[in-house]
């Protein structure tokens, strides 16, 4: 119906770690490949998918550890070196000294994170954001679904709303349902490549 929001991933590591930045960690695990872990919510998950099309981007391969729950207090402690973290929770912890913030995927960088590079940066062309959005039944009438839309639209443009999105660290939309069809059908077909690419298969 609309997408309400991008939801941007930010690639953090404990403040121990040896990466100062995204350059030095490629290169750091183009020179070992196979040494460098990262740990995600799990297969499939939005943190596994986009730290793989980083390494595919990249040419490099690191070691997914796919927990059943969040891997960021093992980041934390150092147990676990990396993770791609929704920007939502990664913002608040990078900027009170307890991870430290390598990169954004974003395809530019958020005014939230001004001194965070975005992976593009380094690896044109990269878009890892994930994003939020409102549905509806198949079945719902049209002339509902645009009232909704209008609606919800709205609400995203009054100031106060985009300014706590913005607060957030997320990116705020409030697109047609022809645009957020469009942006579904592409979304489906980009992480399906990458799945595929890379032998992702959630198990069930």
């Amino acid at each position: 119906m609309t997408q309400v929001a991008l939801v941007p991933y930010v690639l953090v590591t404990g403040p121990q770690q040896p990466d100062r930045s995204l350059k030095d960690l490629l290169a750091r695990a183009k020179a070992n490949p196979g040494a460098v872990e990262y740990g995600s919510l799990g297969v499939g998950s939005g943190p596994h998918v986009v730290m793989e099309m980083m390494n595919n981007m990249a040419g490099v391969k690191m070691v997914h550890i796919p927990y059943k729950g969040s891997p960021l207090t093992d980041v934390m402690a150092g147990q676990v070196p990396l993770r791609f973290e929704p920007a939502t929770t990664a913002i608040p912890l990078v900027k009170s000294g307890k991870l430290r913030a390598l990169a954004i995927t974003s395809p530019k960088r958020s005014a939230t994170l001004p001194d965070t590079p975005a992976v593009a940066e380094l690896l044109p062309g990269y878009d890892g954001d994930g994003w939020q959005g409102f549905y509806v039944p198949a079945a719902t009438p049209r002339e509902i679904v645009a009232r909704y839309n209008a609606e919800i639209v709205k609400v995203l443009q009054l100031p106060e709303v985009r300014n706590k999105l913005v607060e957030l660290g997320l990116q705020p939309v409030g697109n047609s349902v022809e645009e957020f069809a469009r942006i579904s059908r592409s979304e489906y077909d980009k992480w399906s490549r990458i799945a595929k690419a890379n032998n992702i298969r959630i198990d069930t």
